[in-house]
């Protein structure tokens, strides 16, 4: 473990990463569907459960990643997931929750300290955030989803890019991977910037345009997490060509014709 490190990499990886992501993405398509449909269901659930949505949406990102990585290496994406330990899901689930319970936390406190003074002033401000109506009505749990998407991007930062992989794929604890992220982004700032700026400004655009992009965007998400952490820290820029898949057919000695 001591030689895995991140390494340099070329500024204009960025595009070799989008093309990459999203051949894994072609790959894997009914996979990625089924990650993408399961976790926006959650937004059915009844509160607190539908908070999930939120809190622990870099459990689908890690879940993409292992896909992806399923993709590159033509592995079973089953065998894979099952080999990721309870341990890492918790604490994937963990990580991706500190940030919004320190925010709430923190909303919650400004509230309390400002209830008394609005009741004195007779000022009722209603509740601190409502939905846009645009964003409400049809397929309300894939715009749920591009929600929690942007939200999450916002929340976590850029750290959290590669702290999703380095959990899942690498193994690391949280407070290690945090430090080996932090050390890839001072080496590669310009790369991993732009690649973040890309997502942080399409996941939003494109999910005012439909949300039916809900789930490519998570499939490409974590499909770019993924490719970005294998160039930096195991210097393979390019996928793994793809297995053919052909159908071997049983041999049958030819019959000798009688005479």
């Amino acid at each position: 473990m001591a030689t895995f490190r991140p390494q340099r990499v070329p500024a204009s990886s960025v595009w070799l990463w989008l093309r990459e992501a999203f051949a894994l993405c072609r790959r894997q398509p009914l996979w990625f569907l089924g990650i993408g449909a399961a976790w926006s269901a959650v937004s059915l659930l009844p509160l607190p459960f539908s908070l999930l949505m939120l809190l622990g949406l870099g459990l689908p990102l890690a879940a993409g990643c292992v896909v992806a990585h399923a993709a590159d290496s033509s592995r079973s994406p089953m065998d894979m997931l099952r080999s990721v330990s309870a341990s890492t899901w918790r604490d994937l689930l963990i990580a991706g929750a500190l940030p919004w319970l320190a925010v709430g936390g923190l909303i919650l406190a400004v509230s309390v300290l400002t209830q008394p003074l609005e009741l004195m002033a007779g000022v009722d401000n209603g509740p601190l955030f409502t939905l846009p109506e645009f964003l409400r009505g049809q397929w309300q749990p894939l715009r749920d989803l591009s929600l929690a998407l942007v939200t999450w991007l916002v929340a976590v930062g850029i750290v959290g890019w590669f702290v999703v992989p380095l959990m899942t794929l690498a193994g690391l604890p949280l407070l290690q991977a945090y430090g080996q992220a932090i050390q890839a982004i001072s080496m590669n700032g310009f790369v991993v910037g732009l690649v973040f700026a890309i997502a942080v400004i399409c996941v939003p655009v494109f999910m005012l345009l439909s949300p039916l992009f809900a789930v490519p965007l998570l499939a490409l998400l974590s499909s770019l997490m993924y490719v970005s952490f294998r160039h930096i820290w195991l210097g393979q820029g390019r996928n793994t060509p793809e297995v053919a898949k052909a159908t071997v057919r049983v041999l049958q000695p030819a019959a000798i014709p009688s005479r």
